[in-house]
């Protein structure tokens, strides 16, 4: 194991990137440009690097070329450490905060105080969470994400795993409107273009911009989700948007199925309370169970869409509806209306609250 104790020793981990590492103490990168670790393909980093709980404090990048992060392409595997106070520009893409791109795993980290701005692939932790990589316990606090396509608060583009991660707070910020059906422009508070299986994660940012937004995902195309939720505000200018997903497109090869979550974020005129539009090329393959909104927009689109004991707040909406899936506030605060749901294992109801998710409580 090498042991990583100071700014020089960080930096040369680049020139044995299937080492094992080991960080023995807090760093301070002020004043100093970052070059990513690991940020061509060849060069990428494939052993083991261990933060013992240390802080690295002041990353600042500013590049104009891909896979920007404190490691541009991950690998291998990071673990347990904070990011504090991170400033990255650059008119390229995959932007974030640990890494540009993630194949291999991230378990246990944070980004706290996180400035990102990009061009595609940008988030808060990872700029593009590809189909291998796994993103597990892992958060980011009080973000400032914004990018052209694909924006998230912890990661812009999912196709691998995230578990157990969340989203504290923060402002993700699409800065290009939907083109000809494209998905071109998303934002989500967690992710923004989501495929892949999304776990026990949460996110309380807001969201808006010219673009597709959504509290939890921008844009949705093979994603399974289960045990989420969503509380940001969200509104776009130009673009759907959703509560919980601004924009679902299903197909039988790629279907979106979201189980046991939630959404509560003001939502603004041109969006729904939980999905905001869906495109669905067969019936049925987006679908939806024991899930619910509590925003001030109705909850749901339905057409073509698969759903089982789903619910929507009417009176924080203001009209009265006749909607299977409307309920009163007194309604929605009482567990005999939840048909079907696991209060012993997934959900907990208290007096006059909404449900809540154990794992996320």
């Amino acid at each position: 194991m090498i042991p990583v104790r100071t700014i020089s020793d960080l930096d040369n981990i680049r020139n044995n990137p299937s080492g094992n590492y080991w960080l023995m103490n807090d760093l301070d990168l002020v004043n100093i440009n970052w070059n990513p670790i690991g940020a061509t393909e060849t060069t990428r980093f494939t052993g083991r690097f261990y933060g013992k709980g240390f802080t690295i404090s002041n990353l600042t990048i500013n590049r104009n070329t891909s896979h920007n992060g404190l490691f541009g392409i991950n690998a291998g595997l990071i673990e347990n450490v904070t990011l504090r106070n991170v400033d990255i520009t650059s008119d390229s893409g995959q932007n974030g905060g640990l890494a540009g791109t993630n194949r291999g795993s991230i378990v246990n980290c944070r980004a706290v105080h996180v400035n990102i701005g990009g061009r595609q692939d940008t988030g808060g932790l990872v700029g593009l969470n590809a189909g291998t990589g796994t993103i597990t316990r892992s958060s980011t606090e009080n973000v400032n994400i914004s990018g052209n396509d694909f924006t998230g608060g912890l990661a812009g583009q999912n196709g691998g795993v995230i578990e157990d991660c969340g989203v504290k707070g923060g402002l993700v910020t699409g800065k290009i409107p939907m083109s000809g059906g494209l998905a071109r422009g998303a934002a989500g508070g967690l992710v923004g273009l989501a495929s892949g299986t999304v776990i026990r994660s949460y996110s309380t940012a807001d969201v808006s911009g010219e673009a597709i937004c959504g509290g939890f995902a921008g844009y949705a195309s093979g994603l399974n989700v289960d045990q989420c939720y969503a509380t940001g505000n969200v509104d776009s200018t130009a673009g759907p948007c959703g509560g919980f997903v601004g924009y679902v497109s299903s197909s039988t090869i790629s279907p979106v199925r979201i189980s046991n979550s939630h959404a509560s974020g003001i939502i603004g005129s041109t969006a729904n309370g939980f999905l905001g539009v869906v495109v669905s090329s067969q019936l049925h393959t987006t679908s939806i169970t024991n899930s619910y909104s509590s925003s001030n927009r109705a909850g749901f689109t339905l057409n073509g869409i698969s759903v089982s004991s789903v619910y929507y707040d009417s009176d924080l909406v203001g009209i009265p509806t006749t909607n299977p899936h409307a309920r009163t506030t007194a309604q929605m605060k009482t567990q005999s209306t939840y048909v079907g749901w696991d209060f012993d294992k997934i959900w907990i109801m208290e007096s006059n609250r909404y449900p809540r998710l154990r794992a996320l409580n």
